[in-house]
């Protein structure tokens, strides 16, 4: 039976339509469960057509993680018409701000978020694969959403965007600042893509128009607590508007 999950996330309401009953995004969106009244602001379902379609192409899905992957893709298309944006990364709460490390599934950006939350009094994630941001005011707000991955690790949260880090392993620690040449393409790989015109303009108006305020970042590291020290005292000395790129 059909169930509709009212939601406010990113500060939208939205609307999501919900066939499966094994879909674990009934449980994750408890936290961003919302009785709004009026209409949605995005409205997000599929036919069990479709999601029947989407298994017989990826043999390894069962109809209820399809459900939960595609929901979470539709809502990172329709985010962008209202100037928001989904990164592939986790996303790390700390002195106010949230820092999203952000790099190819297996690279170890989970491990490194953790290693803030130990390191870090009060440091906590608020989403540990898909978080969102959003322009608000001229500034870059990062939220956490219900779609965080296999793990479940979300919170209804959101704060100003502190940086955005692509890691890779390292046996030494080392973070510097990207040039703006280096940063779009790598923004791109992580960020969910829709094979269309339409969305690969609005995709990079987005860049286009908020690049150079979001200060981004590349880093060498491991697993030893002083990684999340390194980023942490690097990133911090560059805050959020301006022109990040201007030397």
């Amino acid at each position: 039976m059909a169930r509709e999950l009212k939601c406010k996330i990113a500060d939208l309401k939205v609307s999501v339509t919900v066939l499966q009953n094994e879909n674990r995004l009934i449980e994750y969106a408890e936290k961003y469960a919302d009785d709004f009244s009026g209409e949605s602001d995005i409205n997000i379902s599929f036919s069990h057509e479709f999601l029947e379609h989407r298994v017989a192409e990826n043999d390894m899905l069962t109809l209820s993680e399809a459900e939960y992957i595609w929901t979470g893709l539709d809502f990172a298309k329709k985010l962008l018409g209202f100037g928001g944006l989904v990164l592939h990364a986790s996303a790390v709460c700390y002195d106010d701000k949230v820092y999203l490390f952000s790099a190819p599934s297996g690279t170890g950006k989970s491990t490194h978020t953790s290693l803030w939350e130990k390191v870090f009094d009060g440091a906590f994630v608020i989403n540990d694969d898909k978080p969102a941001l959003r322009l608000i005011d001229g500034k870059i707000y990062v939220y956490g959403t219900p779609w965080s991955g296999k793990n479940g690790k979300n919170k209804n949260f959101c704060a100003p965007l502190g940086g955005i880090c692509f890691i890779s392993r390292s046996e030494e620690n080392h973070i510097e600042k990207m040039t703006a040449k280096e940063a779009i393409p790598s923004i791109l790989r992580e960020t969910l893509r829709f094979p269309s015109i339409e969305f690969m303009e609005a995709l990079l108006g987005f860049l286009d128009k908020n690049l150079k305020n979001i200060p981004v970042f590349k880093m060498g590291c491991n697993t030893q607590d002083e990684a999340a020290t390194t980023a942490y005292n690097f990133m911090k000395k560059f805050p959020q508007g301006g022109n990040f790129y201007e030397d």
